[in-house]
Parts: C-alpha cells; sequence; structure tokens
C-alpha cells in the first residue's frame, strides 16, 4: 500500500519533471528560432556577397582598354586589357581590316605600313549563378589619320 504522504511526493516529483520537461521543449523551440534566423542571415549575407562580387566583375570587364606604342614599322604596340581573378581577356588585332594578331601586343611590320590598325579586347566572365557575361571593346590606334607611318 501506498500512504498518502508517498503519494503526495510522487505527484509532486511528476510536477517537478514536467516543469523542467516544458522548459527543455522551451529552450529547444528556441535554439530552432535561432537556428532559422541565422540560416536565413547567412543565406542573406550569401545573396549580398555573390551581387557583389558580380557587380566587381562586371566593372573589371568594362574597364577601359588603351593601346600605347608609337604607330611606326618596327614598333610594337601593345593593348592594355587589364585581367583580372574570374575575367578572361582576349585580344584581336586588325591591320587594314584583317586579322593579324591575337597577343596583347602587335609588332608593326613593313606591309602593314599605310593601313590603320586596331584591336578588339573581348572580356568574359561568369557570374555568381555561372551566367556568362562578354564586354567587346574596340580602339583604334589614331596618329593623324590613323595610318602606320615608315
Amino acid at each position: 500500500k501506498v500512504n498518502k504522504s508517498e503519494l503526495d511526493a510522487a505527484n509532486a516529483k511528476v510536477a517537478d519533471l514536467e516543469a523542467e520537461l516544458a522548459a527543455a521543449l522551451a529552450d529547444v523551440a528556441a535554439a530552432d528560432k535561432a537556428t532559422a534566423d541565422a540560416k536565413k542571415a547567412t543565406t542573406k549575407a550569401k545573396k549580398a556577397t555573390a551581387k557583389a562580387s558580380d557587380q566587381a566583375l562586371k566593372a573589371q570587364a568594362r574597364n577601359r582598354v588603351a593601346i600605347s606604342g608609337k604607330l611606326k614599322v618596327g614598333q610594337t604596340l601593345k593593348a592594355k586589357g587589364y585581367s583580372y581573378k574570374g575575367v578572361t581577356v582576349k585580344y584581336r588585332w586588325e591591320v587594314g581590316g584583317k586579322r593579324v594578331g591575337t597577343k596583347s601586343t602587335l609588332k608593326l611590320k613593313k606591309s602593314y605600313a599605310g593601313k590603320s590598325v586596331r584591336v578588339i579586347v573581348t572580356k568574359t566572365y561568369k557570374d555568381s549563378k555561372g551566367k556568362k557575361h562578354t564586354v567587346k571593346t574596340t580602339v583604334k590606334a589614331t596618329k593623324s589619320a590613323g595610318k602606320i607611318s615608315r
């Protein structure tokens, strides 16, 4: 037989355990909410980082292209298309409308004399979603009429 005092003590113990369980469940719920909030914040930060990275790549791909060097047979012209991490730069030199080179420099040959010269710089990059973007810039070398002298 269980006496009244033992029954009261057991009931009190059950009530204490129920209170501890309720407190533990509240802690779990709070931890779940904190985890969900942290995941949302992480996702938001990743999106912001990706957007900033995409904007930086776009700006770098659109950077100015210039040609340096003398428009004279025997001289070398250099296209400054600046390469950045994540941006691929390709060059296509044209003299008199014909393709003559694909490096960043072009040595001016005798056969180029009297002809105009230009470089087409193509920059490509992939954004954070993997989409490929291409920026083409054409720069003409200029010296009076833009022709190569002897």
